[in-house]
């Protein structure tokens, strides 16, 4: 499909500030890098077993600390990989130990 000529200029009228804003707009599917991962990590597992967010630690045992049971521990997984549009192995998954294990897992994954 070609561009007419309005459709031409209007590209050309274009800033650059424009373009960045551009891509910067809802929906865009950039990935949260590591710093990002253990505020959303923090926030889907205080969702999921009550506690507010403050309250969890990068520290907290999945399993003894926060007794995410496996179905869980999928459900806090799956919802991280839909917030930041990666795949975390399953392997790495059942490795971790911690939240940190988790998020360490996740940014990895990116």
């Amino acid at each position: 499909m070609a561009l007419d000529s309005q459709a031409l200029a209007a590209l050309a009228a274009l800033s650059d500030d424009s373009l960045v804003e551009a891509t910067d707009a809802p929906g865009d599917q950039t990935q949260p890098d590591g710093e990002d991962t253990w505020p959303l990590l923090r926030d889907i597992v205080a969702a999921e077993v009550g506690l507010a967010p403050d309250t969890i630690t990068e520290e907290m045992r999945i399993v003894e600390d926060l007794d995410l049971d496996v179905l869980r521990r999928y459900a806090v997984v799956t919802a991280l990989e839909h917030e930041t549009h990666v795949s975390i192995p399953d392997a790495k998954v059942d490795e971790a130990g911690t939240l940190a294990d988790l998020a360490r897992a996740a940014s990895a994954s990116t």
